[in-house]
């Protein structure tokens, strides 16, 4: 793991707090995606090796544009669509890119749509409980703020 900056550390406080009320697959869940995707890149198709490290668990809508950690919002990566070019991209139209052909891009798309649906079923967070966990996630930064601040000080007196 790289370098722990007050950013990543920031990320770090939202998904741990975010993640009591919407956890992250587990194992048995990330063996199902595995699966259905038949260790392949859903985006470009790519064969991926489980355990190596080009092989992504990816949120189809990001958290950070209101996707959740529930089961049909992840699908199987490599590295380079997850990691270097999809980003926050809505996955249609990243597909769409990644397609060569439309034949192609109906397949990947239908097999998308097909693990939405096989996984839906589980009842969405109440909305007001989103905005509560958003005030407390809010509140620990802050308060990491502050502590970052008081620690900067430190350092600039020599301490």
């Amino acid at each position: 793991m790289g370098k722990m900056t007050p950013s990543a550390a920031k990320n770090a406080i939202r998904r741990a707090l975010v993640g009591i009320l919407d956890p992250h697959p587990n194992a048995t869940q990330i063996h199902r995606i595995w699966a259905f995707f038949d260790s392949s890149c859903a985006y470009c198709g790519r064969h991926l090796v489980r355990g190596n490290r080009d092989a992504h668990i990816d949120h189809l809508v990001s958290l950070g544009t209101g996707g959740s950690n529930a089961l049909g919002n992840f699908v199987l990566s490599c590295g380079i669509c997850n990691g270097d070019e999809k980003r926050d991209e809505n996955w249609q139209s990243f597909l769409r890119r990644k397609a060569p052909d439309d034949v192609t891009y109906d397949l990947r798309r239908k097999r998308i749509e097909t693990w939405i649906a096989d996984c839906s079923g589980g009842a969405p967070l109440d909305p007001s409980v989103l905005s509560a966990v958003d005030r407390e996630v809010d509140r620990a930064i802050a308060a990491f703020d502050v502590a970052l601040e008081n620690v900067r000080s430190l350092k600039q007196r020599g301490g």
